[in-house]
């Protein structure tokens, strides 16, 4: 997509340079940060898939999973060898994926 106009230019550029900023200090807190961060938390209970309007009617019934790979995610976060290189790749990418032309 050409953007033509000066005053676009100029606003796709401000929000490129503060999405880049978003991932670059995420990627460095998590590479860096005193604290140890792990993705096992939302491996562990984001992927529960509680689908709820407008997919599901009446919101969704407590305790039922949606998501049929929940427990392959769940397996995934109490395995401490594949959290390291999963917790690895997730600040490296955050690092990485600054946007690019």
């Amino acid at each position: 997509m050409d953007i033509v106009d000066r005053k676009h230019q100029l606003a796709v550029a401000v929000v490129r340079v503060a999405v880049g900023i978003i991932f670059l200090t995420a990627g460095l807190e998590k590479l860096m940060g005193t604290e140890s961060w792990s993705a096992a938390g939302f491996l562990q209970f984001g992927t529960a898939g509680t689908m709820g309007w407008p997919w599901v009617p009446g919101g969704p019934v407590e305790g039922t999973i949606y998501n049929p790979t929940q427990d392959f995610w769940v397996g995934l976060a109490a395995n401490e060898s594949a959290m390291t290189v999963i917790n690895w790749h997730c600040a490296f990418w955050n690092y990485a994926c600054k946007p690019r032309r």
